[in-house]
């Protein structure tokens, strides 16, 4: 059963690290619709590339998703994933499985607490909720181990748990990415005690 915070993290705020290839497109977005959306000094949400386009701001099409939901986005900048990134986070959020599978390489100990995005939003139902601790800080932190054993329990079936790649691909496939990651944020926000209604 998942505890209330420790002495050690009591009031400090909770990571989440939201991965993907360049991060100027999925992952900022998912960090900025998660940033509005959960109660501001719970949770800190950030992002990170596999292969990142280091230094540059998220892609135009991608900030008008976000313009349109009234989130933040002008002071992004595209970092590379690190060892000490994944270390820090108490929640990785990968937007396929191959970037799972780049954290994992990265930090070994770091799989049982990366998930893709969707893959969350599907064992989310499966996953025993009933004794989640109180306040959002808390349930990320609780959210891994809960997720894991429903990952053990519950196989994928045909759905894919990967979002795909927009990039270069203009606003069309940018709105396929908003429609196949939205969902799976909601879900979280709302497992989190996050504002739905945001943006």
């Amino acid at each position: 059963m998942p505890s209330a915070e420790s002495p050690t993290t009591a009031g400090t705020p909770a990571s989440i690290v939201t991965v993907c290839t360049g991060n100027i497109c999925r992952s900022p977005y998912a960090e900025r619709v998660l940033q509005h959306a959960l109660p501001p000094g719970a949770v800190e949400v950030t992002s990170t590339g596999t292969a990142a386009m280091v230094d540059e701001p998220i892609d135009e099409d991608a900030v008008s998703l976000l313009e349109a939901r009234r989130v933040h986005h002008a002071d992004h900048r595209a970092r590379q994933m690190t060892r000490q990134i994944i270390e820090d986070a108490d929640l990785v959020l990968a937007m396929t499985t191959e970037h799972r599978t780049a954290v994992a390489r990265l930090l070994p100990r770091a799989v049982r607490k990366t998930f893709t995005a969707r893959e969350v939003a599907r064992l989310l139902p499966a996953a025993d909720l009933t004794h989640l601790p109180e306040g959002a800080a808390a349930r990320v932190r609780a959210l891994p181990t809960l997720l894991a054993a429903a990952r053990g329990q519950h196989a994928r079936g045909t759905d894919s748990d990967d979002v795909g790649d927009p990039y270069g691909r203009g606003p069309d496939a940018f709105r396929v990415m908003a429609d196949e990651l939205d969902p799976a944020l909601d879900a979280l926000i709302a497992v989190l005690g996050g504002d739905l209604s945001a943006g």
